[in-house]
């Protein structure tokens, strides 16, 4: 689980969802 992406985005929907 890389953290490259936005972290903000992670914390709406720290779901299957920004994968």
């Amino acid at each position: 689980m890389k953290r490259t992406y936005q972290p903000s985005k992670i914390k709406r929907k720290r779901t299957h969802g920004f994968r």
